[in-house]
C-alpha cells in the first residue's frame, strides 16, 4: 500500500482512506507525554507510599503504613470516646430522668433515628408501620 502513495514527501503510514484521508506519523504533543510520565511517576510513588502492589493475599504495607481499618479504628475510637458521657448517664437512669434532661432527650431521639434507619427501616418502612 505505502508504493501507491499519492502523498510520498508527508510524513505517513502510506495508508490512505476515500482518496486523501491519511494516517499520519506525528508524535504526540509535548504536553501530553510529559503529563503521561508525570502520571506515571505518581503512579509509582503513590505505589510505594501507599499499600498497593499484591503480593501474595496481601498489599503490600506502603511506607507509611497506612490502612483502612486502622483509620475505621481510631474514627470509631473518637466516636465512642465522644458518646461514652452520654452512654454512661442514660445507663444509670431510667426513662422518665431521660426524657426529663433535654440534652440526653436530644441525644436518645438523634440515636434512635440513627438505629432505626440502621436495623429496621428495610422491613418497616420510614414510618414503621409494617
Amino acid at each position: 500500500m505505502a508504493e501507491n502513495n499519492p502523498f510520498p514527501g508527508e510524513n505517513n503510514t502510506g495508508h490512505v482512506w476515500d482518496g486523501n484521508l491519511r494516517e499520519l506519523r506525528n508524535p504526540p504533543p509535548r504536553w501530553w507525554m510529559l503529563a503521561f510520565w508525570a502520571s506515571l511517576a505518581f503512579w509509582v510513588g503513590y505505589g510505594i507510599l501507599y499499600p498497593m502492589w499484591p503480593v501474595g493475599q496481601q498489599p503490600t504495607p506502603g511506607v507509611l503504613g497506612w490502612s483502612q481499618i486502622r483509620e475505621y479504628q481510631e474514627d470509631a475510637a473518637v466516636l465512642t470516646a465522644k458518646r461514652a458521657k452520654f452512654e454512661d448517664r442514660i445507663a444509670a437512669m431510667t426513662p422518665a430522668e431521660i426524657i426529663a434532661d433535654p440534652g440526653l432527650k436530644q441525644y436518645t431521639l438523634a440515636a434512635a433515628k440513627v438505629l432505626f434507619g440502621d436495623n429496621c427501616r428495610a422491613c418497616h418502612g420510614t414510618g414503621g408501620r409494617r
